[in-house]
């Protein structure tokens, strides 16, 4: 009887703290974060498209109208202006590497010091970027364009299709929206129209390639590969599935609002999109896990590790789980 009350006048306390002011909940939670913007030209800029984390409280953030942004909780946020054009993606593989894209074909490298302007010679958006080394980069965007960096300049690589005898040109619009891989021999790429995309190192093939064959005609946003053939997608209407050397299996998501980014590390997964919304996931299960105080789009999601996560979005939008 004594452990009953015990327990009960626990409960009780907590459930008393919980409603006072400024007590923070124990265990992971999603906190949103206030970003300075206006350390650049006193000038707000609002929507952020993506992010890369690197290393403890080290968050490269891009956006609208060319927008860098470092964020380094232990020391002053870093604000980068270095082209005018919306970026879209954003990848780090170390202190002094990385590379972003977006708009009119741009790309941009930074070196450590700054962000500089790489020649595409492609004019159409650029919406996501991975990078495995400094000499080794990837970027897919418009008209199905697919470019690759090989540490001198970025050259468009041709698609194909398997006609049951031979490897033969694939001709697409569809827009390519994101990338994903465990290597440089081996990347795929989703986007809109369901469009799937493999580079085994030697060719760029096209997965189901007539639109009455392909698993969903829904446009895919988010892409992450777990092992070689094993992924996860998620797009329009709430789309969430799997992948499996060959065998699509749909993950219910009870939402038919847009998901755009996905992540999982471990245990913990997140899945982002429309209305603010955040989905956890185990890789087999979605349910609705958070939803940002204003209900603004979140457009990226990465899960640095089991039990840490990083979100960005519309009007400024940035939260940390942990």
């Amino acid at each position: 009887m004594r452990r009953l009350l015990l327990v009960l006048t626990t409960i009780l306390l907590l459930a008393g703290l919980s409603c006072e002011e400024g007590y923070v909940p124990v265990g992971p939670v999603w906190q949103e974060i206030e970003l300075n913007f206006e350390v650049f030209d006193d000038v707000v800029y609002d929507d952020l498209k993506d992010l890369a984390p690197f290393g403890l409280n080290d968050v490269w953030l891009v956006g609208e109208n060319g927008l860098i942004y470092h964020y380094r909780a232990d020391e002053d946020d870093e604000l980068f202006m270095p082209c005018d054009w919306t970026l879209f993606a954003v990848d780090m593989r170390s202190p002094i590497n990385g590379f972003a894209c977006g708009e009119m074909g741009t790309i941009l490298y930074y070196n450590g010091y700054l962000w500089e302007v790489q020649p595409t010679g492609f004019w159409g958006n650029l919406y996501d970027i991975i990078m495995f080394s400094w000499d080794d980069a990837w970027a897919v965007g418009e008209g199905g364009t697919v470019l690759h960096y090989n540490g001198n300049s970025w050259q468009r690589m041709p698609l194909f299709y398997f006609d049951g005898e031979n490897w033969q040109p694939y001709y697409t619009t569809e827009d390519l929206r994101c990338i994903d891989g465990l290597s440089s021999d081996d990347v795929w790429i989703c986007g809109t129209g369901g469009i799937l995309f493999h580079w085994d190192g030697n060719v760029t093939g096209v997965i189901e390639p007539e639109m009455e064959d392909r698993h969903t005609t829904l446009t895919l946003n988010g892409i992450k590969q777990i092992e070689p053939g094993k992924f996860y997608v998620c797009g329009e209407n709430g789309f969430l599935a799997e992948y499996d050397n060959g065998v699509w299996t749909d993950i219910p998501t009870d939402t038919y609002l847009g998901l755009n980014s996905i992540d999982i590390n471990g245990d913990l997964g997140f899945v982002v999109g429309n209305e603010g919304r955040i989905l956890s996931f185990d890789g087999e299960s979605a349910e609705l896990n958070y939803i940002v105080s204003d209900g603004h789009m979140l457009n990226s999601v990465v899960v640095t590790s089991p039990n840490e996560a990083w979100a960005c979005g519309n009007y400024g939008k940035f939260l940390r789980y942990r």
